[in-house]
């Protein structure tokens, strides 16, 4: 091969990524493309694993929330010296799933039962190839920041009106143990939406503090959530 550049070698690319929300649940499916790339300094396909981090509830109230995830999981291929050796039957599907609104083929899903509804999570997944000793070349890993999502999971949309909408705390009062110190770290509760809904917030004593225009999907994804940014 003729370099006719200066090159730098170069981490897998991070997979493709999918969150799937609900009550108490977040599931993670992601793509394999991160496993066929060739390093442009060794010429080979050097992928090693996947690293999950995830921030814990309440790091949404400091001013950057990712540099607060902590790392969760790892999966590595087994039979070498670098990473954990625990291969990814954990999470490999038997059969690659789809999404009716994405054309993209995921492979492997983590699923998490341990999250709190209402509450922002930061999940990271990066791809990270095996280094070479020979160059003195340690692993390298994709960017946090590239593939970085603000979830949120919680009840599913109440279709039909057959669960009675709730809001807590009700009423609200600023300076709450869970809240931060400016307006954008301030948190309301609501669940049993329907898919859709427009939500109103008043003073006790009647006056309009906002309107709010809901969509399950959007809410899910962090897409509309009024809290930090990444």
């Amino acid at each position: 091969v003729l370099l006719d550049r200066y090159t730098l070698p170069e981490p897998p690319p991070p997979p493709k990524v999918r969150i799937e929300s609900g009550n108490n649940e977040v599931t993670l499916y992601w793509s394999d493309l991160s496993e066929n790339t060739t390093d442009p300094i060794t010429q080979e396909q050097d992928f090693e694993g996947y690293r999950l981090y995830r921030t814990a509830p309440g790091d949404d109230k400091l001013s950057n929330v990712s540099s607060q995830a902590a790392l969760l999981s790892q999966w590595d291929k087994p039979g070498n010296n670098v990473g954990y050796n625990n291969g990814f039957d954990a999470i490999r599907l038997n059969n690659p799933v789809y999404f009716a609104d994405d054309t993209t083929e995921y492979r492997y899903a983590y699923k998490l039962n341990d999250v709190l509804n209402g509450w922002q999570y930061v999940y990271i997944l990066t791809a990270f190839d095996r280094g070479n000793t020979n160059i003195g070349l340690e692993p390298l890993e994709s960017s946090r920041t590239a593939n970085a999502f603000r979830v949120f999971s919680g009840t599913p949309a109440n279709e039909g009106g057959s669960k009675q909408v709730g809001v807590y705390p009700n009423p609200y009062r600023a300076s709450a143990a869970w809240d931060g110190s400016t307006s954008r770290s301030r948190k309301i509760y609501f669940y049993n939406l329907p898919e859709e809904a427009e939500i109103t917030v008043y003073t006790v004593g009647g006056d309009v503090v906002a309107r709010l225009f809901h969509r399950a999907q959007s809410a899910f994804n962090g897409s509309t959530a009024g809290w930090y940014s990444l």
